[in-house]
């Protein structure tokens, strides 16, 4: 009987030592279901924010500028954020809008005035929108009616409603 039990003891010590080991080679985000970027199965980052559709770089028009943009989707909607290293030199009535040239198309969708001159910010893209349609990001003057700067938007963007 001592013997049985030993023989027991040491295949549940087998047993529960063999998962404790396997999970010790594995990071807690990798525990936790989250990929090497930290985004979850749903492609939701550590602080809740969607998949990342596109990104990009600006480059001077009428204005210099720095920085880049990126298009998400968040809470079922897309949005397009300019990154934190966005800076845009003085210019009136400046304009985010999507563009099928690096200037301003016919079909343009205009998502709204810069709140500022730098820093990141971001503007919803209309439900329905087909982001896809677009090739360009365009920073646009209103007042002189100048691209200030642009940046390419890839085909691969996502499209409203997926």
């Amino acid at each position: 009987m001592l013997r049985f039990m030993s023989c027991s003891a040491l295949v549940l010590g087998l047993a529960v030592a063999t998962p404790l080991a396997a999970q010790q080679g594995m990071s807690h985000d990798s525990a936790m279901g989250k990929d090497a970027m930290g985004k979850d199965a749903m492609g939701k980052d550590a602080m809740g924010h969607g998949a990342m559709g596109k990104s990009g770089a600006f480059v001077q028009g009428e204005a210099s500028v720095t920085g880049g943009y990126a298009v998400a989707t968040m809470n079922g909607h897309q949005v397009l954020s300019l990154t934190d290293d966005f800076t845009i030199g003085k210019s009136k009535a400046p304009f985010v809008v999507l563009s099928t040239t690096t200037g301003l198309s016919d079909d343009a969708v205009w998502l709204g005035e810069l709140k500022q001159n730098k820093g990141a910010q971001s503007f919803d893209i209309p439900a329905g929108t087909d982001v896809g349609h677009f090739t360009h990001v365009v920073v646009w003057s209103k007042s002189s009616k100048k691209s200030l700067a642009s940046a390419d938007l890839s085909h691969s963007a996502m499209s409203a409603g997926n």
